[in-house]
C-alpha cells in the first residue's frame, strides 16, 4: 500500500525542479509592487500547491492596499474546517467578487494544480471568473457573487502583490505548505491546457507553460530552478518569464527551496495520522514542533510503501533529561489509535522503539509478532544531532544511527546488527511515537525524507540521485519520494 498521492510517478518529459516551502510561523511570503498598472480586468493565475495544515486559512496570492480592506485574494479557507477555495475582490470591505467552492481540499499529501482565469469584460457573469482544480472547472459554489462587467480588480494594479500572504490591513494568513510553477499572465484568460495535461493513467500532470505573452506585470516563478534575463534573476523570487518582475523574499532562505514537486512528491509528516494528543507540525510538515503534554501521539509519513528499503534522517532539537523523544515503528492500520497515553503503557496500540536516552519501550507482539531489539552501545544524544533510520521492509529490520555511525556496529547495506526486527508481514512506518518525561514539550525534531528542513553541510543523494541528506545513504536504500516507488514495482 502507498498513501494516495496526486502528482505521483509519471513519465512526462517536463520536470518541475523546485518548489518553495512557505512557513507561516516565520511570516514568510514574496512581495512586489508594480511600477505601473497592467490589465486589471483580464488575467490568469496558475500554480501547484501542496498544503501542510488544512486547519488554517492559507492565501496563495493576495493583492491590494495593506492599510485598508481593498484587496484581492485566492486562498484555502478554514471556516469551521471547510477547506474551501475562495476567490475574492473587495472594496471598502464589500465583496464585489466572492466565490466559495463546495468542494473541499484538505489533503496534505497531494499536489493540487489551480488555474484561475478572469475576464471581467464578459457579458455573462459566470464567464467572468473560472476556477479549475486539476484540470476540472469548479462549478458548484456555496457562495457565488460575480463582479460587474468591466470591473477593475486589484490584480495587476500598482499596489502590493503578495505570493503566499494576504494584503488586507497588513500582511497575514500566510500560506502553509509548498508552491511550484507559479504563473501570473497579465492580459489573457487561459484555460488549464496551457499548464497541465492528463497522462495515460488519467492523472492531471504538469506541462511546461505554453504562454505566448505574460504581459506587463506577468510572472513565472520557478523558485531557483530557472534562469531569468537579468543579473538579479537568480534566487527565490526570480521571475523567469522574461519580464524581470522579480519578487522580494521575506523571512525565507535557501533552505525553503526544495525538490519536493508535483513531478517528484516527497514524503512529509502526515497531519492526518495524528491521534488525540496531536503534536504541532511546522515547516511544511517536516518539523514536529511541540506536543503540549508529556506523551504525544504518533505521526507517520505521507508516503510509506509495504516493501523496499528506505532511508530517513531527523535532527534533534533540545532533548533533555526528563523530555526525551521516542522513535520507532508502528503498524499503519492502528496508527490513528495513538492516543497520547504514556509511551510505556500503550503497547497494545504502538509497536516498538527507543527513547533517545536508550530505554526500549512498546514491545507489542499484537501488532508485529515476535520483536527482537538490541540496546547495546547506545550513545548519548545532544541538541543538533542527526538521527539516521534505515528501514528494510523486505526483511523487517530497522537500523538507527547517530551523526554518521550506526549503533551497535550496525550495517544496513549488509543486513547485520540491526536495532529492531519483527516477524509479522504488516505495513509499518518509522514514526515519532511519543515522549517520556515531565511534559515540558521542549524536545523537538526536524524530519528529512530527502527534503530537509535543516541545513545540510555535505549533500548526499540516493543511488537514483534523489534526496538531500547529511550522511551517505546505505547501498540499496532510497529516499521516500514518488519516483523511487518504482524500486518496489
Amino acid at each position: 500500500m502507498v498513501f494516495p498521492i496526486a502528482g505521483g510517478t509519471q513519465s512526462d518529459a517536463y520536470e518541475i525542479g523546485n518548489s518553495l516551502r512557505i512557513v507561516p510561523a516565520a511570516s514568510a511570503y514574496l512581495s512586489r509592487t508594480p511600477g505601473s498598472e497592467g490589465n486589471r480586468r483580464t488575467f490568469t493565475i496558475s500554480g501547484w500547491v501542496k498544503r501542510s495544515n488544512p486547519n488554517t486559512s492559507s492565501v496563495i496570492f493576495g493583492a491590494g492596499h495593506t492599510s485598508a480592506q481593498n484587496m484581492f485574494q485566492l486562498l484555502f479557507q478554514n471556516d469551521g474546517g471547510s477547506n474551501s477555495i475562495i476567490v475574492q475582490d473587495r472594496v471598502s470591505n464589500t465583496n464585489n467578487l466572492n466565490l466559495v467552492t463546495e468542494r473541499k481540499f484538505a489533503d496534505n499529501a497531494a499536489w493540487y494544480n489551480f488555474v484561475l482565469a478572469v475576464d471581467t469584460t464578459q457579458g455573462t457573469a459566470s464567464n467572468r471568473v473560472k476556477l479549475y482544480v486539476n484540470g476540472t472547472q469548479e462549478t458548484s459554489f456555496s457562495t457565488e457573487t460575480y463582479m460587474d462587467q468591466n470591473y477593475d480588480t486589484h490584480v495587476n494594479d500598482d499596489v502590493a502583490q503578495h505570493v503566499g500572504a494576504q494584503s488586507k490591513g497588513g500582511v497575514g494568513d500566510h500560506f502553509d505548505g509548498y508552491l511550484a510553477d507559479f504563473n501570473l499572465v497579465d492580459g489573457t484568460a487561459l484555460d488549464p491546457s496551457y499548464f497541465g495535461k492528463t497522462d495515460t493513467n488519467g492523472i492531471w500532470i504538469p506541462k511546461k507553460p505554453s504562454v505566448a505573452s505574460y504581459g506587463t506585470n506577468g510572472i513565472f516563478l520557478e523558485f531557483g530552478s530557472g534562469t531569468g534575463t537579468s543579473a538579479n534573476s537568480s534566487g527565490i523570487g526570480a521571475d523567469t518569464s522574461g519580464n524581470d518582475n522579480h519578487f522580494a523574499a521575506n523571512s525565507m532562505g535557501a533552505t525553503e527551496i526544495t525538490t519536493d514537486t508535483p513531478t517528484n512528491n516527497f514524503a512529509t509528516l502526515d497531519f492526518n495520522t495524528t491521534g488525540s494528543a496531536q503534536p504541532v507540525l511546522r515547516h511544511g510538515n517536516t518539523q514536529q514542533y511541540s506536543h503540549g503534554t508529556a506523551n504525544s501521539a504518533a505521526v507517520a509519513a505521507t508516503i510509506m510503501p509495504d516493501a523496499g528499503k528506505w532511508y530517513i534522517e531527523l535532527q534533534l532539537e533540545s532533548p533533555s533529561g526528563g523530555d526525551y523523544p521516542f522513535f520507532g515503528i508502528t503498524d499503519n492500520l492502528n496508527l490513528n489509535q495513538q492516543d497520547g497515553s504514556s509511551a510505556g503503557d500503550n503497547g497494545s496500540k504502538m509497536a516498538a522503539g527507543f527513547e533517545i536516552d536508550g530505554v526500549t519501550n512498546n514491545q507489542s507482539t499484537t501488532l508485529l509478532g515476535t520483536i527482537t531489539n538490541t540496546n547495546t552501545g547506545w550513545p548519548s544524544f545532544s541538541d543538533g544531532d542527526i538521527v539516521q533510520f534505515a528501514l528494510d521492509l523486505d526483511n523487517r529490520k530497522l537500523w538507527i544511527g547517530r551523526n554518521g555511525t550506526y549503533i551497535n556496529s550496525g550495517d544496513p547495506a549488509n543486513g547485520t546488527n540491526q536495532q529492531l526486527s519483527w516477524t509479522l508481514s504488516t505495513q509499518v512506518s518509522v514514526v515519532m511515537l511519543g515522549y517520556d518525561g515531565g511534559g515540558g514539550g521542549g524536545a523537538q525534531s526536524k524530519w528529512n525524507y530527502g527534503n530537509p528542513a535543516f541545513s545540510i553541510s555535505s549533500s548526499n543523494a540516493d543511488a537514483n540521485g534523489f534526496g538531500n541528506f547529511e550522511y551517505a545513504v546505505p547501498s540499496g536504500y532510497f529516499a521516500l519520494c514518488t519516483k523511487n516507488l518504482a524500486e518496489i514495482s
